[in-house]
């Protein structure tokens, strides 16, 4: 990826230990170590990206479901401590990584066991989704209506916020070869995040629930006992995204979140990629403003517009808004030949990312207390499922376009995608789909209660059955 001309020292046999410029012509014998470096490097992380987002797919929505019936605390902490594990290898590589520059075998073996180390656990880290488990865990907390899309707006808020600092520390880290930031993050991760959790974080699912939980599966799973240990451990999983299709409305969301999350994600992935070509040539410089300009605006609006929002437009209209700044800024990518109208479409990508929230939002206020775990999972499922796929493809389409006279073309299609979400919006049922008829009904008490009633009579209405412990 072009980004300038920026100089390593790489040393080898042809280099003759001199100073390598990577981004400068060079004779197509010669073998750039900078690139080679940065190709192998973007393959195992695209590796390890695709094995977590496949593990999220399988384990999402049966996780989330068990933490239903057992609750959150525990699945949650196993989370954390999981997430603790690619830390604890980056920090062990990071002292390997001085002593290699020696040239010792040993040491330069080693570090190359724990990169491949640092990726496999960061791969891991898909089979028990902390975001699952932490919106169902808002969801317990929050009563159904706008107040639940402004709660998990602000969550990704503070996700964002993260991840926007994340080249920081990365830039301290490495600066001058000091080390210490990085270290500092990982004591953070491997022992102040376990330990705050498991002294701070109370369980949000209560007994009674929990127990209606366990015996609402056992009545819808009995005889399953029988069944063979490799249809509990790989069929049983899939089987718990059948939720996603329970209703009309569930499965109009569920493309929904397919086609935007594939265009998210590949804007993501590829964006910056795509902007350090001809005719852009993004520095440096100009690519940090715009990761603040995205980071901070996407703070704000999420934080701090999706719950007025929602508020005043209703979930559907806010969802369609949001597709149609999708269209728009797809668009202004893909002809885009100066780098105001990148910064322009940067503003507008800020709104696509309130449809995560909101689509969760809506499948929440529509499902009982007894299964926000398992929607929440079957929704991250969804996603991960798509941002599997996305990139990859949106990449391929890249490539054949790239050197013909609209190189932007994956952005049209991105585009087209949108305007499909736009349509698919349009058949949501209005009342389902918005969260001021759920809290106009939400209450205490009995009222409370026949809310949840009325959820679950209407998914037995939807499938043809009808039992008699829900009427």
């Amino acid at each position: 990826m072009g980004t300038g001309n920026y100089t390593f020292s790489c040393s080898n046999e042809e280099s003759n230990d001199s100073d390598y410029e990577c981004g400068a012509d060079h004779d197509d014998s010669y073998e750039d170590p900078c690139k080679t470096a940065s190709d192998q490097a973007q393959t195992i992380a695209a590796t390890s990206d695709f094995v977590k987002n496949m593990l999220t797919f399988f384990f999402s929505a049966h996780l989330g479901a068990i933490t239903d019936r057992y609750g959150r605390k525990r699945m949650l902490l196993f989370s954390i401590l999981l997430m603790a594990l690619p830390f604890a290898c980056f920090s062990v590589l990071l002292q390997f990584l001085d002593r290699s520059e020696s040239g010792d075998e040993w040491d330069i073996k080693m570090m190359k066991g724990f990169t491949n180390l640092y990726y496999l656990t960061n791969s891991l880290t898909g089979a028990i989704s902390f975001l699952t488990i932490i919106f169902a865990s808002l969801a317990d907390l929050t009563p159904a209506g706008p107040q639940r899309a402004g709660a998990f707006g602000l969550l990704l808020a503070i996700f964002m916020a993260g991840i926007s600092c994340s080249p920081i520390i990365t830039l301290l880290a490495f600066h001058g070869n000091n080390k210490m930031a990085a270290n500092v993050a990982c004591f953070i991760g491997i022992f102040v995040l376990p330990a705050g959790f498991i002294f701070g974080f109370k369980e949000t699912v209560t007994p009674e629930s929990m127990f209606e939980a366990r015996v609402k599966y056992e009545n819808e799973n009995a005889g399953e006992e029988a069944k063979s240990v490799w249809y509990r451990i790989f069929l049983s999983p899939l089987l718990s995204m059948k939720v996603l299709t329970r209703t009309k409305l569930f499965r109009i969301l569920c493309p929904i979140i397919i086609i935007v999350q594939m265009v998210n994600e590949s804007t993501q992935t590829l964006l910056l990629y795509y902007i350090t070509t001809d005719p852009l040539c993004f520095t440096q410089t100009d690519m940090s403003i715009l990761m603040v300009t995205i980071g901070l605006t996407g703070m704000l609006i999420q934080g701090l517009f999706l719950r007025p929002l929602v508020q005043c437009m209703g979930e559907k209209k806010l969802l369609f808004l949001s597709s149609i700044a999708g269209t728009v800024h797809a668009l202004m990518y893909a002809f885009a030949e100066d780098k105001p109208l990148i910064f322009g479409g940067a503003l507008l990508v800020c709104f696509t990312l309130l449809s995560l929230p909101t689509v969760s939002a809506i499948k929440s206020n529509n499902a009982t207390d007894l299964e926000q775990g398992q929607i929440q999972g079957a929704i991250y499922a969804v996603k991960s499922l798509a941002a599997a796929i996305g990139p990859s493809l949106f990449r391929i389409i890249y490539d054949e376009t790239k050197d013909t006279d609209v190189p932007g073309t994956m952005w049209i299609f991105g585009a087209a995608l949108y305007v499909v979400s736009c349509v698919a919006i349009c058949y949501l049922p209005e009342k389902e789909s918005n969260s001021k008829y759920h809290h106009e009904m939400e209450g205490e008490g009995d009222e409370g209660e026949a809310l949840n009633r009325s959820k679950m009579v209407r998914f037995a209405e939807d499938e043809g059955v009808r039992e008699s412990s829900v009427v």
